[in-house]
């Protein structure tokens, strides 16, 4: 795949960054298997990830009694047009109390809102097509991109609100479209804007993106969010080194044509103020770079990626997607998934598995015929066929050596210190002092520095790594500060082990 940089890039400042948004919906709502229990009531879903239900009267606590009515528990819903809903580990949280009636209102609180189904987890939800976007989405593809070169009115029955509103339909302009296949997925990427309003003297638009994926066959939502959802969330948070989250995930089923269909749940990570307020191009995957083909090789690359890592993939991202981790628990984290980076994709045996047992066998039989003895030697010569960290880490920084050449003569001082910190917090040495906090936040952004090298090198861009590398970090760029307090202990650095 080869970094295409003739599309300059889009200016971005103009925008707010989109947002979830609050929504709610009325309904009739009873406990699963006691359904001559129901009552009236309204399911709030809040853009910091709350969902709420709100009930006018609560039949319920004759069920279950004040202290079971805490407990988790699947709540079904039905909207005035019979659209289906649920409600997932619904415990009650409080109400207003009457003397003679038990609980004239009351509150409860859920993790989960599926409208359009009857369903106790996301296994049981099916469906071939989605909508979905993300935080940032709009932003990354409106400089990554192919532009239509003439806007083009396209109508969708999507209702502008909530998920009951069917008043209407919107007319939508493309600025931005890419349509690819991959992995039998078509996926269309489109940010189109929408009239807002209008006077004699402008017009004023609103602009947002949507992610559109298609497939042959049904597939679970649960199974959606493993293959699809979640990794291409975690694209953009790569792609544009921002925060991300998914801000909605909707569908159109025939049983309900004037329905928006979609599930409701919790962000994936609370969003901390922006790293930079004035200036928001930190893209990985800069502006432009993506022709049509491009971005066919970026989505299938990306997913074999993502899905060959698994839960190192899964522990790295969200290490990155999150702002408030203590510099030293971000550290050991940031450092076992680079170890668990090398294991899946680079792992090196010193010897081959059929020599190594053979030396273990012969090491074991030469210690006293006592099996005590035996099997406290034997779990550790198991291991001894693996490459140590200080190795897997010294690798990967290598390997970022051969895109960006100032890391060159690096690798030994940077490994150590990495191992040196891990070791310590690892064993709690008691005579060593606690690591000074800049001296942390710097070894974080540069094994962050590498990780990211190292993931663009596997996605298969090559030499244009280092100009990724350098807009990425336009403005944060780690390497000349570590550079300068450490290039005197460049030269007498600790050998390699």
């Amino acid at each position: 795949m080869r970094v295409n940089r003739g599309e300059p890039a889009y200016q971005r400042g103009e925008y707010d960054t989109e947002k979830r948004v609050d929504e709610q919906v009325h309904g009739v709502w009873w406990i699963l298997g006691h359904e001559d229990h129901k009552a009236e009531g309204t399911a709030r879903m809040f853009a910091e990830g709350l969902v709420w239900l709100d009930l006018n009267a609560d039949p319920w606590q004759d069920i279950a009694g004040d202290e079971a009515s805490h407990e988790p528990r699947t709540v079904y819903g039905e909207t005035a047009t019979g659209l289906p809903m649920s409600l997932h580990a619904v415990r009650f949280i409080g109400g207003q109390e009457e003397r003679f009636a038990g609980r004239a209102h009351a509150r409860y609180v859920a993790d989960r809102l599926i409208c359009g189904a009857h369903a106790n987890n996301e296994e049981q939800v099916e469906t071939s097509a989605l909508s979905l976007s993300y935080r940032g989405l709009r932003e990354w593809l409106l400089s990554t991109a192919v532009q239509v070169p003439t806007p083009v009115p396209q109508v969708y029955p999507v209702p502008s609100t909530g998920p009951e509103d069917d008043s209407s339909v919107r007319v939508e302009e493309w600025e931005r479209r890419l349509k690819v296949e991959a992995d039998g997925v078509v996926v269309e990427a489109d940010v189109a804007k929408r009239l807002s309003t209008s006077n004699r003297f402008r017009s004023v638009y609103d602009t947002s993106a949507v992610l559109r994926l298609r497939s042959a066959r049904p597939m679970t939502l649960a199974e959606w969010r493993r293959s699809w959802i979640v990794p291409l969330r975690d694209l953009v948070l790569f792609a544009t080194r921002e925060q991300t989250v998914v801000l909605y995930i909707r569908w159109h089923g025939p049983a309900y044509p004037h329905s928006t269909l979609g599930v409701y749940s919790p962000p994936d990570t609370q969003i901390g103020p922006p790293n930079h307020s004035e200036y928001y191009q930190r893209d990985l995957l800069p502006p432009g770079i993506w022709g049509e083909q491009g971005f066919v090789d970026l989505l299938e690359g990306w997913r074999g990626l993502y899905l060959s890592l698994g839960s190192v993939a899964t522990s790295l991202f969200e290490v990155l997607n999150t702002v408030d981790i203590p510099p030293l628990t971000r550290l050991l984290r940031l450092t076992a998934c680079a170890e668990g980076y090398h294991r899946v994709l680079h792992n090196e045996r010193p010897f081959a598995p059929d020599e190594h047992d053979e030396m273990v066998d012969a090491m074991l039989n030469a210690l006293p015929e006592d099996q005590r003895i035996r099997d406290q030697y034997r779990a550790p010569l198991q291991y001894a066929n693996e490459q140590s960290q200080r190795k897997r880490l010294r690798w990967l920084i290598e390997r970022a050596a051969e895109a960006d050449t100032r890391l060159d003569g690096q690798t030994n001082v940077i490994t150590g210190h990495l191992v040196d910190w891990r070791n310590d917090q690892t064993h709690l040495d008691k005579a060593r002092e606690a690591p000074p906090v800049d001296e942390l936040l710097l070894l974080n952004a540069v094994l962050t520095y590498v990780l990211e090298a190292n993931i663009l090198l596997d996605l298969g861009i090559g030499d244009d790594t280092y100009f990724c590398l350098s807009h990425g970090h336009v403005w944060d760029d780690p390497i000349p500060t570590w550079l300068e307090a450490h290039s005197a202990s460049a030269s007498r650095s600790r050998p390699s082990a």
